[in-house]
């Protein structure tokens, strides 16, 4: 992923790889409602995951505390 523009980047690539992940969360959950839903809770994740990895204040901020 480029570091220069990683949101941007995986918002360009989203839609290559939602099919994919749908499909498999479709066969997963049975339901294409859930697997819908999942599908779009799993790229908030990711998408905040590539937003804290970008800002380095922020990964030292989250540290290992428990």
């Amino acid at each position: 992923m480029n570091m220069a523009n990683p949101l941007s980047e995986l918002v360009a690539k989203w839609p290559h790889y939602q099919p994919m992940i749908l499909s498999y969360l479709r066969k997963l959950v049975n339901d294409k409602s859930i697997a819908q839903d999942i599908s779009q809770e799993f790229f908030l994740k990711v998408y905040r995951l590539v937003i804290i990895l970008s800002i380095p204040s922020l990964i030292s901020a989250r540290g290992y505390s428990k």
